[in-house]
């Protein structure tokens, strides 16, 4: 039974829903996060839209079959320095702390997404 498990099927299914996850976070964002200033609205739309632009990134990585090419990791990446600096430029510096719950999520994602790819790397490495 194993032996008929389709595995990319799976992750194709995951990433898709990890696609309508951030798509969700996107468009709830500006109800649940209150904003004071002008500044901070600005912060909180680059966040969403910086959301669905990850959440395209899910999109396209869903048929890679595990196979990521280095533009899609880039705009991962990307995407995720642009989420962080989002954090960072909505709290302040006065506020921002190294132990922020969201920092400290954010780096697991990271190291997670590097171990993505050291792992592709890897098993692409014919011997």
């Amino acid at each position: 039974m194993l032996g008929d498990f389709d595995f990319y099927r799976v992750y194709e299914i995951f990433n898709r829903m990890e696609a309508v996850a951030w798509l969700g976070i996107a468009l709830a964002l500006p109800f649940v996060v209150k904003t004071d200033t002008p500044r901070k609205r600005c912060i909180l739309a680059v966040a969403s839209i910086t959301f669905i632009a990850f959440g395209f990134t899910d999109l396209a990585e869903a048929t890679t079959r595990g196979r990521m090419p280095s533009w899609l990791w880039a705009a991962k990446v990307a995407c995720a320095a642009i989420l962080l600096s989002c954090r960072y430029t909505y709290l302040g510096w006065h506020r921002f702390r190294i132990t922020d719950r969201y920092l400290l999520f954010a780096l697991l994602c990271l190291a997670a997404m590097c171990a993505g790819v050291l792992t592709q790397h890897f098993l692409e490495i014919e011997p």
